[in-house]
């Protein structure tokens, strides 16, 4: 079923009375298993959402923690270049 035909049967239900409904078999099923699929698929998204900010900030962390190692060292370069020199370091060291 699509959503043009639930939205339709829904709006039936809503004008039929009470005592006498016209649902197709299986209709409450297939609401429930489209509604199990959307959390399902939610949850989904809202775990990769978390794990990828989590990622993007142990990426961050990790790069702040080369230029704060670097600038220990070395106090005379500037954070732009610390911060290159974490991504990157053109000596190969």
């Amino acid at each position: 079923m699509t959503e043009k035909e639930l939205d339709r049967l829904f709006a039936e239900m809503r004008r039929v009375p009470e005592e006498n409904p016209v649902l197709p078999a299986g209709f409450a099923e297939t609401v429930i298993r489209k509604h199990r699929i959307r959390a399902r698929e939610n949850q989904v998204f809202t775990r990769a959402a978390v794990f990828s900010v989590a990622g993007a900030l142990g990426v961050l962390g990790t790069i702040y923690g080369f230029v704060s190692l670097e600038s220990d060292r070395s106090n005379d370069q500037d954070l732009n270049t610390d911060v290159a020199y974490a991504l990157w370091d053109p000596a190969g060291n």
